[in-house]
């Protein structure tokens, strides 16, 4: 059986211009601009990309010149094991998954 539509219910439904501001502000806060992009993680992020290349880079920068490359080799290899062991972590659980 099909239902057939009157035509005032085949209008579209237009918000005026207060409930377009309340939509949109609910959006901001919950964190979408019209369900695409988070703005508040967007600026987040950017927020720590600048703290990072103004305020830890170079501090890294100092320890690093005065480091010897040795010993710069070894803390460079913890964070190179932990990407290591999250990888084969990773496809351990997928594998796991996909057997169930």
């Amino acid at each position: 059986m099909r239902l057939r539509l009157k035509e005032q219910d085949k209008e579209e439904y237009r918000p005026d211009s207060q409930t377009m501001v309340l939509l949109l502000l609910m959006t901001f806060v919950l964190g979408g601009i019209i369900g695409f992009v988070c703005l508040r993680s967007v600026l987040c992020f950017g927020v720590a990309a600048l703290a990072f290349q103004y305020l830890l880079y170079p501090l890294l920068s100092d320890f690093a010149e005065k480091c010897d490359s040795r010993k710069l080799r070894y803390i460079a290899r913890i964070p190179f094991a932990i990407f290591v062991a999250d990888i084969v972590v990773s496809l351990i659980v997928r594998s796991v998954n996909s057997i169930r």
